[in-house]
């Protein structure tokens, strides 16, 4: 069986918030080490992917439906694709089509 320990304070609530926000403060700083770093110059919004690769919106959701580009969503409504991989995924399936 696993012991609970409970620790009882009586803090100002002043001294409380101040306290409760470090320790958040560190937990977020701590968790961000562990977050891949997304350089933001190098990501594009779905509107310049039309406007680099020429084509319309419904056509970079099929591409990406067919797994020809790479993608990532940044949050719920915020996909971005990476230039980088974009040029190497659209370099890579024209000269595949080539071949």
């Amino acid at each position: 069986m696993q012991t609970v320990e409970h620790v009882s304070v009586t803090l100002p609530l002043a001294d409380f918030k101040q306290l409760l926000s470090e320790v958040v403060r560190a937990e977020i700083k701590a968790s961000r080490a562990f977050a891949p770093k997304i350089e933001s110059d190098n990501l594009l919004t779905i509107k310049e992917v039309c406007i680099v690769l020429g084509v319309s919106r419904p056509t970079v959701y099929a591409m990406m439906k067919e797994g020809k580009i790479r993608y990532l969503y940044l949050a719920k409504n915020r996909l971005r694709f990476n230039k980088i991989l974009l040029l190497e995924d659209i370099a890579g399936s024209s000269q595949g089509s080539s071949k």
